[in-house]
């Protein structure tokens, strides 16, 4: 595996580069037209909303990252989703041999040199995290204020808490539209009763 990273890491990056540049300054790759209609207009779709630049332009920072040793686990990172989505393409909208080939040739080099990298991602791998002023006492942080039901906060916890999850509910229940404000509040609705239940054992302790 040693030896083969740097192979990746070579191919991969020239390829993002080679893309974007193909994108951005003049174009020499050739790239066969989709033949399925819904292909055609997702491509036309990007286009004509900006977001293929978009695209074009993380290929061209992360091929720029990978091949400059800078940063490279947040450039694997950054591609990922766009080495997902262009297997999705390949494989179910268009369906050529290149577009497949391509798509799944970044794909399995992005995830190969994610792996390579594993050390650098076991921190945000974790199931337990402190945010910057949270610690890990009863009550001083997300986990044990709306996520774990079992266990004990004050009444001044209690409070700051309520307070912080109703001006959470009136922002998605006043200002955005549509449905999503019903599911939100269903969803703020577990994190209520989990501060209620904390509520109840610490005064129970108390007593």
């Amino acid at each position: 595996m040693k030896n083969l990273v740097p192979v990746m890491r070579l191919l991969l990056g020239a390829f993002m580069l080679a893309s974007g540049i193909d994108h951005f300054l003049f174009p020499f790759i050739p790239v066969p037209p989709a033949t399925d209609p819904l292909a055609e207009q997702l491509i036309l779709a990007l286009i004509h909303s900006g977001l293929f630049d978009v695209v074009k332009a993380i290929q061209l920072v992360v091929g720029v990252l990978l091949l400059a040793d800078i940063m490279v686990p947040l450039a694997l990172c950054l591609l990922m989703p766009l080495s997902v989505c262009a297997a999705y393409y390949g494989l179910v909208l268009d369906g050529q041999a290149f577009t497949i080939a391509s798509a799944l040739i970044g794909l399995a080099l992005n995830g190969l040199l994610m792996l390579a990298y594993l050390d650098y991602y076991r921190g945000v791998l974790s199931t337990s995290w402190l945010a910057r002023g949270e610690s890990s006492a009863e009550g001083d942080n997300f986990e044990t204020l709306y996520v774990r039901p079992v266990g004990r906060i004050t009444p001044a916890q209690f409070g700051a808490a309520a307070v912080t999850l109703v001006a959470v509910a009136a922002f998605y229940y006043f200002l955005v539209p549509g449905g999503t404000p019903k599911f939100a509040v269903f969803a703020l609705g577990y994190c209520a009763v989990v501060l209620l239940a904390r509520l109840v054992q610490g005064t129970r302790k108390a007593a």
